[in-house]
């Protein structure tokens, strides 16, 4: 690499913001030449130390070839297509996903808590319809993927929602981009673009811009990439500059960072301001534009854009004197040149440079942001037909919990509000039950639930089922699988499977012999036959094992269970396990090869920082990622929901 005072930049693009760019880095003093990727007529002549080369952009792998031959220290890449299309990849990573799927962004967006718009995502034509069909307020369908920023339709009918979806998923009229689309509420507000830049470890935000995408005067007619941009915004003040910073820059690039998809360069993320505070629109994997011709000229003369670049690609943002801006505040010009900028902190409601350290502790990810009624024991989630989502956890006559988005909850009641007489002779009269276990099946929500007395083998499972989920409308199916002193295993924490062949199991055991395994009749949800399948046990002494979950995926069953001690609190040593077996019956093995009738076991949660026994397992597929969904204690010993999403390495799943 040449030193910082010859630095040699190739910037691929052709458009205005790529003019602006050429020109703001031809005044750098650490620059000893830009070459324009193809460029344009701004780019070609009357710019010092600039030249433009003819070759085709979309040939990646002939651009790392001309890099090298040109001794090209810096890329920076303009359009969004180059971006996600693949040379970031082959230069630096593949965080720009996350400006390539909207989808993506919008699952993330959840997984994170950023405030955002409620949204579904569809990749059916006639599914997209009849959602549209059934809401009642305004909406925003937007093409999934890169569509230059014409992509978005703000319909003002069902009529126009209907021919805009016929339009991108039908008639192709984005190609793939509209494949799949999102439809989300629409939001009242002013919309903003903020530009950041960052290293993988800090981020420095510059002042919000806004610009105008409606091609015609008085915000009238269609979407276009934008068609003017200017800065500052004068409804943005240092209080809500504080809020972007912290409800959505913060928990999206330690997002980023806990996703293994570390983010250095430019993020652009575009949010409105709405009565609720600050929610994204979209996020921009790249320099924004029309925002970057107003930006470079925001930057003052001694602000070298090719050193805070190079800073972004060497994790070396800190080291930095933060860029001289000049902004007019009440009409007069301030200069932030001499101001100071702490670490952490955020000065004037300008910039702010901090540390975005993902949010973990030691080995394990703390759990992903969820508010409301989270006060929980043993949950299970279901996502409906609709896209909602219901809880079913540990409570008097079975609790449930509802969400609209997997973040906020809520109480529903219960089950069986008017109780559940057929439970007490296993439960010695107390009205809690469970560890219950809900799905959606056939048409109908199946929930197998336990009814037992802490430390005894009386105990029992029951069905219950139901066509709505809601509290009250469960019909109860009766006795499951019962166990006593008689026998070597414990009737409690069901979970009901259906294999590759379309075979229902249901899997269940605490401590004694372990984690067993029965066949049930799919027309009933009763047990079929006598026979009695063992999965896994512990093999030291006093060893712990409870609560099984299994999953199929790929070629793969899962299996999940809970080690060692359950419902002490913060002294609680809960640790969730997995193993995995090609066979629904198993053997079921760790990563070692251990059998998990042996003792095995990969752990993929134990106790960290202030999360203590994070136990009883369950795992459902959402749109974004597959969910763990768990129980854990604070050090008040109160129980609390746990969520976080699985990605899979070598077909092992891992918790992020």
């Amino acid at each position: 690499m040449s030193t910082n005072n010859h630095l040699r930049i190739l910037l691929v693009g052709k458009g205005g913001r790529e003019h602006a760019l050429a020109w703001k880095l031809s005044h750098s003093p650490s620059v000893d030449h830009v070459f324009v990727l193809p460029g344009n007529g701004g780019t070609a002549k009357g710019l010092a130390k600039v030249s433009n080369i003819r070759q085709n952009i979309t040939d990646y792998t002939e651009l790392v070839s001309l890099a090298r031959h040109l001794a090209i220290d810096l890329v920076v890449v303009g359009p969004d297509d180059a971006v996600v299309g693949g040379i970031e990849g082959l230069f630096r990573d593949k965080a720009a996903e996350i400006e390539g799927s909207k989808a993506y962004a919008k699952g993330f967006m959840k997984r994170y808590g950023v405030p955002t718009a409620k949204y579904e995502v569809f990749d059916d034509v006639g599914l997209a319809k009849a959602y549209v069909s059934a809401v009642n307020h305004r909406i925003v369908i937007k093409a999934s993927g890169l569509a230059a920023g014409k992509g978005v339709f703000l319909p003002t009918s069902k009529e126009e929602a209907y021919q805009a979806l016929e339009d991108m998923m039908v008639k192709g009229l984005f190609a793939s981009a509209g494949s799949s689309v999102v439809i989300e509420e629409y939001l009242e507000g002013d919309e903003i673009s903020v530009l950041t830049f960052s290293d993988g470890e800090s981020i420095l935000t510059l002042p919000p811009f806004q610009d105008h995408k409606r091609i015609f005067e008085n915000n009238t007619g269609p979407n276009t990439g934008g068609m003017g941009a200017y800065t500052p915004v004068p409804f943005v003040n240092a209080q809500q500059m504080d809020e972007i910073v912290s409800q959505v820059l913060r928990p999206t690039f330690a997002g980023l960072e806990m996703e293994g998809r570390t983010f250095r360069g430019m993020l652009f993320t575009g949010i409105i301001m709405t009565s609720e505070g600050p929610k994204v629109l979209e996020y921009n994997a790249r320099f924004g534009d029309p925002e970057t011709q107003s930006l470079m000229m925001l930057l003052s003369t001694d602000s070298d854009l090719a050193l805070i670049l190079l800073a972004c690609t060497q994790q070396n943002l800190k080291s930095l004197t933060c860029p001289s801006v000049f902004i007019q505040i009440n009409r007069h010009l301030k200069n932030f040149s001499k101001m100071l900028f702490s670490w952490k902190q955020l000065v004037g409601g300008v910039m702010a440079i901090m540390s975005v350290a993902p949010v973990v502790s030691g080995q394990y990810p703390n759990p992903g942001a969820v508010s409301g009624n989270t006060n929980v024991h043993d949950p299970t989630i279901v996502k409906t037909p609709s896209g909602t989502y219901i809880m079913a956890h540990t409570g008097a006559n079975v609790a449930l919990k509802t969400s609209t988005d997997r973040t906020v909850w809520r109480d529903a009641g219960a089950v069986f509000p008017g109780g559940a007489s057929w439970t007490t002779p296993y439960t010695d009269g107390d009205t809690n039950l469970w560890a219950p276990d809900i799905s959606y099946r056939n048409g109908k929500y199946w929930l197998y639930y336990s009814a037992s007395t802490f430390g005894s083998r009386k105990s029992a499972i029951f069905l219950a089922t139901s066509t709505t989920g809601a509290s009250g409308s469960w019909t109860n199916q009766g006795l499951v699988i019962e166990s006593s002193d008689a026998v070597d295993y414990n009737a409690i924490d069901p979970n009901l499977v259906v294999d590759a062949q379309g075979n229902w199991w249901l899997s269940f055991g605490s401590f004694w012999t372990g984690i067993k395994m029965i066949s049930i009749n799919p027309s009933t949800g009763k047990r079929s036959g006598t026979n009695l399948v063992s999965l896994a046990r512990r093999t030291v002494a006093d060893g712990a094992i409870e609560a099984p979950f299994i999953t199929r995926r790929g070629n793969y069953y899962y299996l999940w269970v809970s080690f060692d001690r359950c419902c002490n609190g913060a002294a609680s040593t809960y640790r969730i396990m997995v193993g995995r077996s090609t066979s629904i019956t198993g053997p079921y093995v760790d990563k070692n090869g251990v059998s998990m009738l042996n003792g095995g076991g990969t752990e993929v949660m134990a106790s960290h920082g202030s999360i203590n026994g994070p136990g009883h397992p369950a795992v459902f597929t959402d749109a974004d990622a597959d969910v763990l969904v768990y129980h854990y204690y604070t050090a008040q010993n109160a129980a609390l929901l746990g969520i976080n999403l699985i990605r899979y390495e070598s077909d092992w799943p891992v918790v992020y």
